[in-house]
């Protein structure tokens, strides 16, 4: 692969920007993924880490959605009034129990 391939910064951000990976960036540029990720730092575009998701954050009525039908799925015996609450735990030195 050529180290001195032409890459237009412009097409570089639009590609980016259409979730196009780096491997497929350098097979579009003819070039090594070495050479895409030195040219979006030469050109300020962000590069994610490969466990970051590229998502937007959900609402907070989206969220509650969710949660809504999540507790919807529950069985009957799992199934609280009003929400959930952790059990209070005691540390006695060996294991935790459980207080009523």
């Amino acid at each position: 692969m050529n180290s001195e391939c032409v890459i237009d910064a412009d097409e570089l951000r639009r590609l980016d920007g259409e979730g196009v990976n780096i491997t497929k960036l350098a097979l579009h540029f003819k070039c090594s993924t070495h050479t895409i990720r030195k040219r979006m730092d030469l050109a300020g575009i962000a590069r994610l880490h490969r466990s970051t998701p590229r998502t937007v954050d959900p609402t907070p009525e989206e969220i509650a959605e969710r949660a809504a039908e999540c507790l919807a799925r529950r069985p009957p015996e799992m199934q609280r009034p009003d929400r959930w609450t952790p059990p209070h735990l005691l540390w006695d030195g060996h294991g935790f129990r459980v207080l009523n």
